[in-house]
């Protein structure tokens, strides 16, 4: 990654090419068990409290089998 800030001699210009608005956060999330991964899923940006707990409502809390647990 680029960095946003530079330092140059005084007197002299900082020189770097940052573009600008390509930066871009996915997040990656699933549930896992022993007998691997489950409920995979891919979002666009940060994961969030409302995001999360949709999250657990809609994919991993109405498929627990017997014997299993859902952590948070």
């Amino acid at each position: 990654m680029t960095r946003l800030c530079g330092r140059a001699p005084r007197g002299d210009r900082c020189i770097a090419a940052v573009t600008p608005g390509l930066r871009k956060a996915t997040t990656f999330v699933s549930g896992l068990r022993l007998s691997g991964m489950t409920a995979p899923m891919v979002l666009d940006g940060l994961m969030n409290g409302p995001a999360f707990l949709a999250r657990v409502a809609q994919a991993l809390a109405p498929m627990p089998s017997p014997g299993g647990a859902i952590s948070w």
